[in-house]
């Protein structure tokens, strides 16, 4: 569904989410912040996880449990009992979104430049698209801790532009969350929103060009964009 706002015209690359775009473990960082907040007695409704954790950095996570839940472990302390319950699952295997093979597949092959933009760690989502078999589709990648400030401000969405050698114009960004909807739009860049735990309220919403199900709508758009150039 378009929402009004115009396609880039001056496309050069994509610059796709991991968490919720290319692989599905927005569910599971859930369920390891539900673990770790009942051995508080507390709980986290869909609803505070989507609006406080989603994609958001882990150590933006573990401030906001430790802030609201008054937790007698540190932050630090925080981080590593979710990175280890992480861990743990990852060994168990995450399943890629539905069309990631065959959209990286088409973009490669119409020559556009890709790039992971995430508030994940480097060795993590080596890892994930390494077990894949896709992390050799991608030009680059920048995460959360290389920026002053991670999304929902701006600065992870520049920092892929500048390490691709693009301006922002040139570029199109694949988002499920409102952080990173609010972070593409503050960076000017034009955003596909794929939702993945929650629809975007209207505010993020406006902010986005067009809304899709699935990766599959997005390799059909880059189609339709191929045909405009010809």
């Amino acid at each position: 569904m378009a929402t009004g706002k115009k396609f880039s015209i001056m496309l050069k690359a994509i610059i796709f989410d991991l968490d919720g775009i290319l692989i599905d473990s927005e569910p599971i960082a859930y369920t390891i912040l539900q673990e770790m907040v009942s051995s508080y007695g507390g709980y986290i409704s869909l609803d505070e996880y989507t609006s406080n954790y989603l994609g958001r950095t882990v150590a933006m996570g573990m401030t906001t449990i430790k802030t609201v839940f008054n937790t007698p472990e540190s932050e630090e302390e925080l981080m590593e009992i979710y990175l280890r319950k992480e861990k743990e699952k990852l060994e168990a295997g995450i399943p890629l979104k539905p069309g990631v093979k065959e959209l990286l597949v088409y973009v490669k092959t119409c020559g556009y430049k890709t790039i992971v933009a995430s508030s994940s760690v480097r060795e993590r989502a080596e890892k994930i698209l390494k077990s894949h078999d896709i992390l050799k589709y991608f030009d680059d990648m920048v995460f959360g801790y290389e920026v002053k400030k991670g999304k929902p401000h701006p600065d992870i969405f520049l920092k892929a532009c500048e390490k691709l050698g693009i301006e922002p114009h040139e570029a199109l960004v694949i988002e499920d969350s409102e952080a990173g909807i609010e972070a593409a739009y503050s960076a000017n860049i034009t955003t596909v929103c794929i939702p993945d735990m929650k629809y975007p309220d209207k505010h993020y919403k406006n902010m986005v060009c067009y809304m899709f199900d699935s990766l599959f709508d997005v390799m059909r758009l880059l189609e339709e964009y191929g045909q405009m150039q010809m």
